[in-house]
């Protein structure tokens, strides 16, 4: 129930830079517009794979999107939430430079400066309230690192479950 917020998140990932992108919008039991609106943009951009399912949570509707994401890359978006033009783009282009694993950037301002982290730093980091933070929507994740070590959203917990996927 986000018709509030939605069509600016989408319309913040359609006009990314970055236009490579393969967009999976999935309605979580939405007894509002959203999945209307959901539907408008699926008919505008041919990019928009669109779901719409019975609310069981966040947790596992983000999982419906990893099983069902066929790219290399993932990012997650909150429909609540909207990108900078470029976001994608410059988390691609530094993940790709620094031949890393994670892109992460910051999401209240961007910020040009890079910093590289071994494993155990960015783990430390997750849980540090001025590191790189448990959330899903600031990171570019390796999409096979995912899938093949069986990284799922826990759908018993409904708060910091993206801490602990992140951590994972």
């Amino acid at each position: 129930n986000v018709e509030k917020y939605l069509e600016k998140c989408i319309e913040s990932i359609i006009n990314q830079t970055y236009t490579n992108l393969e967009i999976i919008l999935i309605n979580d039991g939405s007894t509002d517009n959203s999945g209307k609106i959901c539907e408008k943009y699926k008919q505008i951009d041919n990019r928009i794979i669109y779901m719409s399912k019975e609310n069981t949570g966040v947790s596992s509707t983000r999982n419906i999107g990893i099983d069902n994401s066929k790219g290399k890359y993932i990012v997650f978006i909150d429909s609540d939430d909207y990108l900078n033009v470029d976001m994608v783009e410059i988390l691609y282009n530094n993940l790709k430079k620094f031949n890393t694993e994670l892109s992460v950037c910051e999401y209240r301002n961007v910020d040009v400066n890079t910093t590289m982290l071994n494993n155990e730093e960015a783990l430390i980091s997750l849980f540090n309230s001025d590191g790189i933070q448990g959330y899903l929507w600031n990171k570019l994740y390796v999409s096979d690192i995912i899938k093949q070590n069986n990284i799922k959203f826990d759908s018993g917990i409904y708060i910091c479950e993206d801490l602990l996927f992140n951590a994972e």
